[in-house]
């Protein structure tokens, strides 16, 4: 199954971010079904994204926010690829996840 309720017009990022279509269909389970797929899936790229970013657990909470800023830095540099904003996103919440958890350590 594509990614998209017709051959002539690809899914947006957007849509995948927001998980739904903004283009009707005149078969609602159609675009039902598909939106779930969507769900799905872009839920398991964005984990396996994170843990791409983070790295292995062994690397210290410093090195993790370094190797997701270096993943900002990328989508920022390639601002105008599909999926780029998602990308910095999922590196920016990196970056916070793991300073609240440091600071958490601080208290």
């Amino acid at each position: 199954m594509s990614n998209t309720l017709d051959s002539s017009t690809p899914i947006s990022e957007e849509e995948v971010v927001a998980s739904t279509i903004a283009q009707r269909c005149s078969q609602p389970r159609k675009r039902q079904d598909l939106i779930t797929s969507i769900r799905r899936d872009s839920t398991t790229t964005c984990d396996m994204t994170r843990e791409s970013i983070e790295g292995p657990e062994e690397i210290s909470k410093e090195d993790r926010i370094l190797r997701a800023w270096v993943a900002w830095k990328v989508s920022v540099a390639y601002k105008h690829a599909y999926a780029a904003t998602s990308f910095g996103l999922i590196s920016l919440e990196v970056i916070f996840r793991i300073m609240r958890q440091i600071d958490a350590l601080d208290l």
